[in-house]
């Protein structure tokens, strides 16, 4: 896991999860990365933006023992990965 800025144009981050935060609470989850990424530059509309996750959540609702909970993360990461492309629609995306 890497704590590096963000720069150049790969986001890809190892062990980050859909949420805020990544594995084990590092700051690494793509949507905590996603609303930075916004902040600090324009999205280019002709840009392709390739969106790729929520293993690591599958493999943390895997461990758990509760069918409910697991559940409730695979849904809390599809739609976090939902509210990501919606982020850089509004941004002005247009290729996802």
């Amino acid at each position: 896991i890497s704590d590096r800025p963000l720069t150049g144009r790969n986001y890809a981050i190892g062990a980050a999860t859909t949420g805020h935060f990544g594995f084990g609470g590092s700051p690494t989850g793509m949507r905590g990365l996603q609303l930075d990424w916004l902040v600090t530059r324009p999205v280019d509309p002709t840009g392709l933006y390739v969106l790729f996750g929520g293993g690591i959540d599958v493999l943390g609702a895997a461990a758990l023992a509760d069918p409910t909970q697991r559940a409730a993360v695979v849904t809390g990461a599809v739609d976090n990965l939902r509210s990501i492309a919606t982020g850089l629609v509004a941004g002005g995306a247009r290729h996802i």
